[in-house]
């Protein structure tokens, strides 16, 4: 399974490119955007902005989110100083085009203010601050490690629909398949460099938007043809895959 599982990273970056996660505003900007090749953001507004990002993209488009980003910065309050202090129903109102605002918004105080209040947070062994995260109302596995992985820089792989979906297609996990079960087949195929799972999984997310959802089109895909490493996509091959309208 690891000759697979490194393949398919091999096919995918060849076949989609460097794909420039976690989308962050540029220093006079508003709107988040992609940096290709850049993995880590150090100083502690970037860090912060993809925290809370991790948090709008839930159950959302990313247009939905990076549009509540610009609100927060318009407000001047994309940070968890100022997330922390606001109001309440402001902060919902603020971020209302990432849908489930209100719960949300008590996701993003609840994360901001045990964060804030600890400040050597970004320091903590990944465990701890993992265990630490998942303790935070309303986050969950999923984004805890998007935290860990495109915040800190942290060898965490990120496990989404698109993954689950995909390595079942590929047969390399059953159906059934828990978040953990799968972490684990990567962290077992793969050295903890921070870098390949970060722009692995931008991939995985790629391949899905372009053909690989629920009801696969197969044709035209890198992991498809004569040489598969997909078992359904053994069978297929030719055509191209569709360039997905919007990123994430």
């Amino acid at each position: 399974m690891r000759e697979e599982i490194r393949g398919i990273y091999e096919r995918l970056l060849d076949a989609f490119g460097p794909q420039g996660w976690w989308p962050v505003r540029a220093r006079r900007g508003s709107a988040p955007r992609y940096h290709p090749g850049t993995y880590f953001f150090r100083d502690r507004a970037r860090v912060e902005e993809i925290a809370i990002g991790a948090v709008l993209a839930q159950a959302t488009a990313w247009t939905n989110a990076a549009r509540a980003i610009e609100a927060l910065a318009e407000r001047g309050a994309l940070g968890f100083a100022a997330i922390a202090a606001m109001p309440l129903d402001d902060l919902a109102e603020a971020i209302r085009s990432s849908g489930y605002f209100r719960q949300k918004a008590r996701r993003l105080q609840g994360l901001a203010r045990d964060l804030d209040e600890g400040k050597a947070w970004r320091r903590m062994p990944t465990e701890a601050l993992r265990a630490r995260l998942l303790d935070v109302w309303g986050i969950g596995p999923e984004t805890a490690d998007s935290i860990l992985l495109y915040a800190l820089g942290r060898a965490v792989f990120v496990v989404d629909a698109y993954t689950r979906r995909i390595l079942s297609q590929a047969g390399l996990c059953g159906e059934g398949a828990t978040y953990v079960e799968i972490q684990g087949i990567f962290h077992a195929s793969l050295e903890p460099d921070p870098a390949v799972f970060n722009e692995y999984h931008a991939l995985i997310v790629e391949l899905g938007k372009r053909g690989c959802g629920r009801s696969p089109s197969c044709e035209g895909c890198p992991l498809a043809g004569e040489s598969a490493l997909c078992r359904r996509g053994g069978r297929m091959g030719g055509g191209r895959l569709s360039r997905p309208s919007g990123r994430r």
